[in-house]
C-alpha cells in the first residue's frame, strides 16, 4: 500500500514540475518579447495583461499583440522569441542536470 502512496505521490511530483516549468517557458517568451520591444506592457489593460499571463500559464501558449503577418521583420520577431524560449529550457535542463549530479556525487562519496 504504501509503494502505491509513495508512486501516486513521485506521478503528482513530475506533473507539478512539468507544470511550474512549463508556464516558466511560456513567460520567458514574454519577457523576451517585452526586452526586445516587440510589444510595450504600458499599453495593456489590466484585464489583457491578466489573460496573456494565464494563456501562458495554463494553456502553454502566448500571442504577442501588436504584428501583423507580413514582411521579413515579423520572421526575425518570431525567431528571436522562439530562441528565448528555447534558451531557457536549456538552461533549466543543464541546472538541473548539474544539481542531479551533485546529489548523486555526494550519495556515493
Amino acid at each position: 500500500m504504501n509503494s502505491n502512496i509513495a508512486t501516486t505521490k513521485s506521478y503528482l511530483t513530475a506533473l507539478s514540475w512539468y507544470a511550474i516549468f512549463g508556464a516558466l517557458h511560456e513567460l520567458f517568451h514574454i519577457a523576451t518579447a517585452f526586452s526586445f520591444g516587440l510589444f510595450d506592457v504600458s499599453t495593456f489593460t489590466r484585464s489583457q495583461l491578466k489573460i496573456l499571463i494565464l494563456d501562458a500559464i495554463l494553456y502553454r501558449q502566448v500571442s504577442i499583440p501588436g504584428n501583423d503577418d507580413s514582411g521579413v521583420h515579423l520572421n526575425l520577431e518570431l525567431s528571436l522569441l522562439r530562441l528565448g524560449g528555447w534558451i531557457f529550457s536549456v538552461l533549466v535542463a543543464i541546472l538541473v542536470h548539474l544539481h542531479l549530479r551533485r546529489k548523486f556525487t555526494d550519495a556515493h562519496v
